[in-house]
């Protein structure tokens, strides 16, 4: 299996397909009265009482065995990898931005703000991966669209804020939606298995360009992405980024801060039979879903390779897993950066 890295622009002939639920990819666009009703949903007082999004807690099977890591032993301890060594690994932690470098994980990850299809106001964690048109990010399905209803609607009023941190104002303001591609896998067809149906909770989103014309990328740098990533290459390693809010242990996580967890990557056990499946040693809940995991990742300038969003929990609460990034994930992802950037609405 051969792995594509994005470091760059993309060639992709023509626009991403019209709405609708056709092919290996569901699209929404949003026009601009949607953009500025957006904008004007979301006020301080809205953003500071909206929800956390919680993936699905997925049952233990029969004889559910303790989690197994990749290569270089369990989870919390080992010998690390491409992180730097078992010494990294976290089961959550508070990440500090580092100032001088500008594709810093804190500013290409931010909050992503929505309203469900049950009108609750909510948020995930999303990035901004590298694209054609320096415009899209990458969160969780189950952040943009519930899962497996094929009648049903995407959310609405979305809105992205980089850089989030509740004890200061954003840095690079608050940008709006002109697009959402997700696979039709998840969007349209029932699985009917909870594991394998999370196998393609991903989407990509497109952002509407600042008023001064400059695109999401522009501004905040952007993270390669990484499809076919070989969970069993040597001493694979993971980066997971989010916004919880939640307990762990004596720590409680109000959603305010970006979290980060690190640990040799985790298989998830053959009876599941979700091969794509991938888990990092991790506390973080609600909230943090449709964060970036990150392989091959520099802690020095925050830069790595998006090969994985957070996504479900499951028989182990100290595992967080996500879909490794496959076919159905580039086409999604290749659909939504053939984009143009729509000009900002007033």
């Amino acid at each position: 299996m051969t792995a594509l890295v994005v470091a760059g622009t993309l060639a992709v002939p023509g626009l991403a397909q019209a709405d609708g639920r056709h092919g290996t990819v569901v699209t929404e666009t949003f026009a601009e009265g949607a953009q500025s009703a957006s904008s004007a949903h979301w006020t301080p007082e809205r953003r500071a009482a909206a929800r956390p999004m919680r993936g699905e807690t997925a049952p233990s099977p029969s004889a559910g065995p303790p989690r197994e890591a990749a290569k270089g032993g369990k989870p919390g301890g080992g010998s690390g990898g491409d992180g730097g060594g078992g010494s990294n690994d976290t089961l959550g932690e508070s990440w500090v931005n580092n100032p001088d470098t500008s594709d810093d994980v804190a500013d290409t990850t931010g909050k992503l703000f929505f309203t469900t299809d049950t009108n609750v106001d909510s948020w995930c964690t999303a990035s901004v991966v590298k694209s054609t048109h320096r415009n899209v990010l990458v969160t969780a399905g189950h952040c943009v669209h519930k899962k497996a209803d094929p009648t049903g609607d995407f959310f609405t009023d979305f809105l992205f804020e980089p850089a989030f941190d509740d004890d200061v104002a954003s840095p690079h303001g608050a940008w709006t939606v002109q697009a959402i591609v997700t696979p039709t896998e998840w969007a349209s067809t029932n699985q009917n298995d909870l594991y394998k149906q999370y196998e393609y909770d991903v989407a990509f989103v497109v952002l509407v360009a600042r008023e001064d014309g400059l695109n999401i990328e522009d501004v905040v740098g952007g993270q390669d992405i990484l499809f076919d990533w070989d969970l069993t290459a040597s001493d694979p390693y993971l980066y997971s980024f989010g916004y919880p809010r939640n307990r762990a242990g004596k720590t409680v996580w109000d959603g305010g801060d970006l979290i980060h967890c690190a640990s040799p990557a985790i298989a998830l056990p053959e009876e599941f039979e979700a091969p794509l499946a991938t888990g990092v040693a991790c506390k973080m809940q609600g909230g943090s879903s449709g964060g970036p995991r990150l392989a091959n990742f520099d802690q020095a300038s925050g830069t790595g390779s998006v090969v994985s969003v957070n996504s479900w929990s499951g028989y182990d609460r100290d595992v967080l897993w996500g879909p490794t990034f496959g076919q159905d994930a580039r086409d999604a992802y290749v659909a939504a950066s053939a984009n143009p950037t729509a000009d900002a609405t007033s």
